[in-house]
């Protein structure tokens, strides 16, 4: 079958794990992070613990499981309001007959201005090689504080057959308060082919717009992953936080031109409940299209 997409809304913190139905036997597989959404729900808080983690796991042959752990928290006891966040998880697998051109590398965490050991790459000649956004971790050991501005993000590098996921992970407020925690997930998707049986666009932006993204070949179905954010209060300040988040909700391919995609808005967002909001010069989300060829 070659390559499955999937992606849809998951639930937090269940006990019970969302499902991911492919149509053919699973060889490799990566879980992502489309989009999400922190809130708290009636009011703004400091941050202690801020947190995304997936857990993803293949109980059948053509089936992917996932779980979503969200944790947005101060000291006080308050802590993420469900009914008022979400994640969007984007599950891409390789189907079928297995292939040694592809890599789908499930994600590893690494640590602020790290890079992950060593992955073996399926040629020393990636025209794919590209890092996706599957969670992040930001604690501070001393008290919770405003915030300031919040990064989260991964790359990849390459050595030869070898190849490495990078992260950048800082949350911090305006008084030198750093988070003692600060981690980033990354999966990788590698190919040594140019045409694998899907492409890859990266696009970055800050806008509530919908967008629209070249493919550069005809597609008949697309999901995205964010590889990063960044988002900052106005004026250098920090402040409380109501709620944050990421991600494009929903991508399509348009109707009226199957070589390009449109996402409602590719941005990163923060606010407190007083009217203060993010600095858009200063935030913004990237993302990558994963498209089917039609």
């Amino acid at each position: 079958m070659g390559l499955e997409i999937q992606s849809k809304n998951v639930s937090m913190n269940s006990a019970t794990p969302s499902e991911f139905n492919f149509n053919s036997e699973i060889s490799q597989y990566v879980a992502g992070i489309a989009s999400f959404q922190f809130s708290y729900g009636n009011d703004d808080h400091h941050i202690e613990q801020l947190s995304l983690n997936l857990t993803s796991n293949r109980p059948s042959s053509q089936k992917v499981t996932v779980s979503v752990t969200a944790i947005m928290s101060d000291s006080s006891g308050n802590q993420i309001n469900l009914q008022n966040s979400y994640v969007t998880v984007t599950v891409i697998a390789w189907t079928g007959a297995s292939t040694n051109a592809v890599l789908l590398n499930p994600a590893v965490s690494v640590a602020n201005g790290g890079r992950s050991d060593g992955i073996n790459l399926p040629d020393s000649s990636e025209p794919i090689l590209q890092a996706a956004l599957a969670g992040f971790n930001f604690a501070y050991s001393d008290d919770d504080h405003h915030v300031q501005f919040l990064q989260a993000s991964v790359g990849s590098q390459q050595n030869g057959s070898v190849g490495f996921i990078t992260a950048t992970a800082n949350m911090k407020d305006d008084s030198g308060h750093f988070a003692s925690t600060q981690s980033a997930s990354g999966l990788l998707i590698a190919s040594s082919t140019s045409q694998p049986g899907f492409v890859v666009v990266p696009y970055s932006d800050q806008s509530p717009q919908v967008r629209t993204i070249p493919m550069g070949t005809p597609v008949k179905d697309a999901v995205t992953f964010i590889t990063g954010f960044q988002v900052q209060f106005a004026a250098q300040d920090d402040h409380h936080v109501y709620r944050l988040g990421a991600g494009p909700d929903k991508v399509w391919v348009d109707t009226g031109d199957n070589t390009q995609v449109q996402t409602t808005g590719v941005q990163a967002w923060m606010a407190d409940k007083s009217g203060n909001i993010q600095n858009n010069n200063k935030s913004s989300c990237s993302i990558i299209v994963v498209g089917i060829p039609a």
